[in-house]
């Protein structure tokens, strides 16, 4: 039996023709390998739907909704119908680094109290050149709670956030 735990990589998209093929190549590449990569098509009005049935890989299933929902219930979707004891967030728009799920599950490993894993962000601008690294920080519980449903910043669903 595996003792790796599975993770469930939850996308939702909407929108992001440009971008998704890459975010989930990201996903694909990943060097820990037990993973599910859930996509969830929130009623794009373009072509990404047709651009995820396009690519082939056993762990990515593709999930349609019919009407948009919004961020936080296609991640609701996504969480009802993952299988994973570890799920991570990133939007159709963001991509991964190549060790993220790997860093997180050790995480998550070294430390049984941590709950929640938070990625650096690189900032990459619209032609693909990274412009800088967001602050470091490490919060306790209640600060992390504050930011994550009173101040309404959205980290929650920040690009790669693991749970």
């Amino acid at each position: 039996m595996d003792k790796q735990p599975l993770v469930s990589i939850i996308c939702p998209s909407y929108g992001h023709e440009r971008f998704i093929a890459r975010a989930i190549e990201s996903f694909i590449a990943q060097t820990y390998g037990r993973i599910e990569i859930i996509v969830v098509d929130d009623r794009s009005p373009d072509g990404s739907n047709a651009i995820v049935r396009g690519m082939r890989d056993p762990r990515l299933r593709l999930l349609t909704t019919d009407f948009n929902m919004g961020v936080p219930c296609a991640m609701n979707l996504g969480i009802r119908e993952s299988s994973g004891s570890i799920v991570c967030f990133c939007a159709s728009d963001d991509m991964m680094g190549k060790d993220h799920v790997a860093k997180a599950v050790d995480a998550f490993s070294e430390d049984g109290r941590i709950g929640a894993v938070y990625a650096r962000l690189e900032y990459v601008d619209g032609d693909d050149r990274a412009f800088g690294l967001a602050p470091a920080t490490r919060k306790n519980r209640f600060e992390l709670l504050n930011e994550m449903f009173l101040e309404g910043n959205g980290s929650l669903y920040a690009p790669g956030s693991a749970f």
